[in-house]
């Protein structure tokens, strides 16, 4: 059986796309690099990211089938499932055929899972749009933390961008070592491997109390629903949240 490689990146994975179509050929199994493993009675076949052949992909991708799918494939991808490159090849085999007919398949065992892990990723995204809390570092830049469940930094890069265009602001991905910055003009995603939080300026910290005494003041213990608080906001993002830091409803 032949493994097909590939860096782990989204270009990556669509120039092997493009070399699977070219070449013709059908994967047993698609894996990134680092989750790659020895396999005596495999052999592996390395495919080298390549930029413009990527966006060539994508954009006959947009063409063929839709642009919604180039979305689809995009968010689905960033979930890291194990497996989700062999779903997402799957999906495009079926949408060489069916065109933009294929998201209506929504039934369909090579939709279906494209679909769910999209929304699932989608939906996380949106979570942490609404948990980022920023707070003023001591070197002149914003900082928030975050610890989502998937790579969602690059979804949520826009809205930010839009709502914090003109502070210079760092979002940082805590269980990827990854970080999400802007400097007022553009946003980069890059390595960060940091421990603890940055020294916060001293405004940043009296602004920080001000917000813990005024959610504490309005806060009516009688309301509250705990099972509800975790429905809506799981515990890993409570301890990022300025106003619940050193409350016990974490």
């Amino acid at each position: 059986m032949a493994i097909w490689c590939y860096d782990g990146t989204f270009p990556g994975f669509l120039t092997l796309c493009a070399t699977l179509v070219t070449q013709g050929e059908e994967p047993e199994s698609i894996l990134s690099a680092d989750s790659l493993h020895d396999d005596l009675f495999s052999r592996t076949i390395s495919v080298e990211s390549d930029e413009p052949r990527a966006e060539k992909m994508l954009a006959a991708i947009a063409s063929r089938i839709s642009p919604n799918s180039c979305r689809l494939l995009w968010q689905a991808f960033l979930s890291g499932s194990p497996g989700v490159e062999l779903l997402l090849w799957r999906y495009l085999s079926l949408g060489r055929t069916t065109g933009a007919r294929i998201d209506r398949l929504t039934a369909h065992p090579a939709v279906a899972p494209v679909h769910r892990l999209a929304h699932t990723v989608e939906r996380e995204a949106h979570r942490v749009k609404g948990i980022i809390r920023f707070q003023e570092s001591a070197g002149g830049y914003w900082y928030a933390a975050v610890e989502p469940a998937y790579q969602v930094l690059e979804l949520v890069a826009p809205h930010f961008a839009r709502r914090c265009a003109g502070m210079n602001w760092l979002i940082h991905d805590r269980r990827r070592c990854l970080a999400l910055a802007w400097n007022r003009t553009e946003w980069r995603l890059a390595g960060f491997d940091c421990e603890g939080v940055p020294p916060l300026s001293t405004d940043e910290e009296q602004w920080s109390t001000l917000w813990r005494g005024y959610f504490s003041s309005i806060t009516i213990p009688e309301r509250q629903n705990r099972r509800l608080q975790q429905q809506h906001l799981p515990k890993r993002f409570r301890s990022y949240l300025t106003e619940l830091t050193g409350s016990p409803t974490l």
